[in-house]
């Protein structure tokens, strides 16, 4: 139990990080256009096509990075228990967050 208990926090800490991930993510595609040539009738630009899923991959990887991160580094050292609890826990959270989201919005 006192291994579990140590681990909210991480949980915690973790699932912000993947949300902050995610909220940039969003406050990015909700702001496309000024990244982007919003201009009528003109042909879109090659850079154009390649920033979304650019920045897209890149927030895949740091909202993966700050929830498998640590665990992976714990079960690479054998602490597979803890890496589970620790995984859990953040994906707890993360249900948590998403809750209090959609009961907000």
């Amino acid at each position: 139990m006192k291994n579990v208990s140590k681990f909210w926090g991480w949980g915690f800490l973790q699932a912000v990080g993947a949300s902050v991930t995610v909220w940039l993510w969003a406050l990015f595609m909700m702001n496309v256009e000024n990244f982007v040539n919003s201009v009528e009738g003109s042909q879109p630009l090659a850079h154009e096509f390649v920033i979304i899923p650019i920045v897209f991959m890149i927030t895949a990887v740091l909202a993966a990075g700050s929830v498998l991160g640590w665990p992976i580094h714990m079960a690479l050292k054998g602490k597979w228990n803890e890496a589970v609890i620790l995984t859990l826990l953040t994906v707890a959270w993360l249900g948590v967050f998403a809750i209090i989201l959609v009961s907000i919005f």
